[in-house]
């Protein structure tokens, strides 16, 4: 897992949140690295989808 997951994973769990979905392409490759231009980040504690 990389730092920036790391990091949200610590301020979604600070906000007793459940999870987040992230839909903007800038945002994903900003998370993910991936370079793909479509698709969701769905981040879940446990567990996180990239569709």
């Amino acid at each position: 897992m990389n730092d920036k997951i790391i990091c949200l994973r610590n301020k979604i769990r600070g906000l007793d949140m459940e999870g987040m979905i992230v839909s903007n392409p800038i945002n994903i490759k900003y998370l993910t690295r991936n370079r793909s231009r479509r698709g969701t980040f769905n981040y879940k504690e446990r567990k996180h989808l990239y569709n």
